[in-house]
């Protein structure tokens, strides 16, 4: 059996320049949109945001006072929006600014992740690249502005793999434990690392399940005792409805390919600039065989695998995780090419890293583009569905409207 000790990687300094512009990229996009929508939220946020409020007031961790039924499948999403919302934080604002701090934490511990971990000479462009493109990356800019909890999840997701990658296994079994409290499927990043001590070190990590059980044994002595099963109904309903729904439109073939077009092929902007720079990233990113990489790829492997497969209806920010490898590639493809021709032409260190943001920044305003448009057409369409809903319910507030909407809207699926 080999031990598995604790260490310290040897960090690579990323210099100011190269860590700090690709996180004012990301900060002064994500402000843009958020004050564009200020009031947009989907409505499985708004679930969120009903649960938090009534939590805050006294009346329980419940949607309807008086019915004790989990309907959010982001329990620790809501304790944290709860917290904002007693301390008088309006509940939109406060889940936008903390999405957007969560996103600046997962974003720095990941560039330092690719300068420890790439041998590549182009590690700095490499760095800052996958620094520009995944804090603009239209999927996750959509979510952002959203108030959706995948910013959360992703900022575990990243702790995870530091913590994975210096063998911290008491803070990993806590980061893993709030992760599946975020969100459900983080179980299987869980199921992939318990796999990996397993296989590769032959013993159980003792440390790591009491990490994971800080969190998890009192969530789940909690929520049998208050709501009868730390099962959320919404995510039952889902698993009953949805398969039986789009069986008898989708085979499993089609559901894989469908989910295929979806990631690598959903436009020209994929098929055309997107999918060369990932085969080049990812090739260098195979070759560094890094851990974490090989466990964000377990990853991939098995989220694609299991939506297709299910034959479930797929939302945008379920497939954030494979959004997280194909955006990495990417960007790594991007640092690694422009490192590459810009040392033919002899450019100065200084002058290339200014012609990899700039080429990244090409990339920034097109997915600023889309992450606009479908947006736009979210809004339009719930502004049209609230305006309806205006003359039933007589409600001039914006806010109250959305709520009347969440409220007749998502009551029978919760109750399911």
């Amino acid at each position: 059996m080999m031990m598995w000790k604790p260490i310290t990687l040897c960090w690579r300094k990323v210099p100011p320049v190269d860590l700090v512009l690709p996180l004012f990229i990301a900060v002064t996009v994500r402000l843009f949109l958020i004050l564009r929508w200020p009031h947009f939220a989907y409505d499985d946020a708004l679930i969120t945001f009903r649960y938090a409020e009534n939590l805050a007031k006294g009346i329980g961790f419940v949607y309807n006072p008086g019915e004790r039924v989990l309907g959010s499948t982001t329990p620790l999403y809501g304790l944290v929006l709860a917290l904002f919302h007693k301390l008088g934080l309006d509940i939109f604002v406060s889940a936008a600014v903390f999405n957007l701090v969560c996103d600046v934490v997962w974003l720095y511990l990941f560039m330092q992740t690719l300068m420890s971990t790439i041998n590549d000479p182009a590690r700095r462009d490499i760095a800052m690249a996958v620094g520009v493109f995944l804090g603009t990356y239209f999927p996750f800019l959509r979510v952002t502005v959203s108030r959706m909890e995948t910013s959360l999840f992703l900022l575990f997701v990243t702790a995870a793999l530091w913590a994975f990658m210096h063998r911290r296994q008491v803070l990993l079994g806590v980061v893993l434990g709030g992760l599946v409290l975020t969100r459900i499927d983080g179980l299987v990043l869980l199921v992939i690392i318990l796999g990996w001590f397993l296989w590769r070190h032959r013993f159980v990590p003792i440390l790591l399940l009491i990490g994971i059980g800080v969190l998890l044994i009192p969530y789940g002595l909690f929520t049998t005792v208050y709501f009868g099963s730390p099962i959320p109904h919404s995510a039952v309903a889902k698993a009953v409805i949805y398969p039986s729904v789009f069986a008898d439109q989708f085979s499993r073939v089609d559901s894989l390919i469908t989910l295929a077009k979806h990631i690598f092929a959903g436009n020209l902007y994929h098929r055309l600039l997107l999918v060369p720079f990932a085969l080049v990233g990812f090739t260098i990113l195979m070759r560094t065989r890094a851990t974490w990489f090989m466990v964000l790829l377990a990853l991939f492997i098995l989220y694609f695998t299991g939506l297709g497969l299910s034959n479930t209806f797929v939302h945008e920010w379920y497939l954030a995780p494979l959004f997280l490898v194909y955006g990495v590639s990417v960007g790594s493809g991007i640092g690694l090419l422009g490192n590459r021709l810009l040392s033919v032409l002899k450019t100065s260190a200084l002058g290339r890293s200014l012609v990899i943001v700039l080429l990244a920044t090409t990339f920034v305003l097109v997915n600023v583009y889309i992450a606009t448009d479908k947006t736009e057409k979210d809004y339009r369409f719930d502004r049209n569905v609230l305006r309806t809903l205006d003359c039933i319910y007589g409600s001039t507030q914006v806010r109250t409207k959305v709520y009347c909407w969440n409220q007749s809207a998502t009551s029978a699926t919760i109750r399911a």
